[in-house]
């Protein structure tokens, strides 16, 4: 996790990102875990039910995507910068395709010691779990539906959860672009 020093603090200014994710981890014996969560169910809305990284669009009274991220924290599970090991940081801007829109990438730790990440708000989070980053290296072909439209796609299943699409190749690109694959604590 040297590497997180190595990396910007917020996005480019040229950064077009209209919305902000955060991956936040926190390290097991031989691995790390992110955070995810199951968006709660809402009528018209494509992402009910999906598993995603804490995030959202960015609002006018936000300075920066930064700002954006830390705010989607606090909205969603109830971590504030205090809860992180400095700093937040930027990982990467990437398209999130489903929706037609770039989203800037940032990346934490959890602060040992911390308030435990929760379902902030319930008309947004239906869940929160950890799931170990080594999972995403078992892939299967999934059955999704979007609307009416019904398709095949590469995910990671761990438990009842099923991580696919953006969500998916996030996490696998932060952990090939850190290395993170086996360097929790040992």
């Amino acid at each position: 996790m040297g590497r997180l020093a190595r990396l910007p603090l917020n996005a480019p200014a040229d950064c077009a990102a209209g919305a902000a994710v955060t991956i936040l981890l926190r390290p097991l014996s031989r691995d790390w875990e992110t955070l995810l969560l199951v968006r709660a169910d809402r009528p018209g809305d494509s992402s009910s039910g999906q598993i995603g990284l804490p995030g959202g669009r960015r609002e006018v009274a936000d300075p920066d995507l930064r700002a954006t991220a830390l705010r989607e924290l606090q909205e969603e599970v109830g971590q504030q910068l205090e809860d992180l090991e400095p700093p937040l940081v930027f990982l990467q801007s990437t398209q999130a395709h489903a929706f037609g829109l770039e989203v800037a990438v940032f990346l934490a730790r959890v602060r040992t010691g911390s308030r435990a990440p929760r379902a902030a708000d319930p008309t947004e989070v239906a869940e929160v779990f950890w799931m170990p980053l080594a999972a995403l290296g078992r892939a299967e072909r999934v059955e999704q539906t979007r609307g009416e439209t019904r398709f095949e796609v590469d995910a990671t299943v761990y438990g009842r959860h099923v991580v696919w699409g953006f969500t998916r190749r996030v996490l696998l690109e932060a952990i090939r672009q850190l290395d993170l694959a086996g360097q929790g604590k040992h």
